[in-house]
């Protein structure tokens, strides 16, 4: 697997990719998140340092929280849809089974209790209609928006 640039993204053809072909091309992405999203690479930034401190708090106290079968993770990509044109969001933040964590390099729907997004202000139509619809639909129960 290569590390991927934002330039690398940019100048992808326009044509749907796999699982498999996003995660060789994007999967050691450093430039922010790379989602795949009905097939296409979706590059969006890093989050800004007031996203990030919400995000560390909620995942402290979840960690505090939260019996040892869950654990909360931040960078963990999670499929949404396989086919056609596959789907894997990054959220800022997944609770996902213990038994999974560290076990691969992506996570199914099955093994998460629920997701949390830092809405900016670049991200709010996304983060409120898009993702929650995409969460609902692969049957995630429980959607964040900080």
């Amino acid at each position: 697997m290569s590390t991927a640039t934002a330039a690398d993204i940019q100048r992808t053809p326009m044509r749907e990719l796999t699982i498999a072909e996003w995660h060789d091309l994007y999967g050691d992405y450093e430039g922010g998140h790379c989602e795949l999203v009905r097939g296409q690479a979706i590059v969006t930034p890093t989050e800004s340092i007031q996203n990030n401190r919400a995000i560390r708090r909620l995942m402290l106290l979840l960690d505090a929280a939260l019996p040892d079968a869950w654990e909360p993770l931040t960078n963990t990509s999670v499929v949404i849809r396989h086919d056609p044109r596959p789907t894997i969001r990054v959220p800022d933040l997944v609770v996902l089974r213990s038994d999974l964590a560290g076990s691969q390099w992506r996570v199914l729907p099955a093994g998460v209790t629920l997701v949390a997004e830092a809405v900016s202000p670049s991200s709010v139509e996304r983060d409120r209609v898009t993702k929650r619809a995409e969460y609902a639909a692969a049957g995630i129960p429980n959607y964040l928006l900080i």
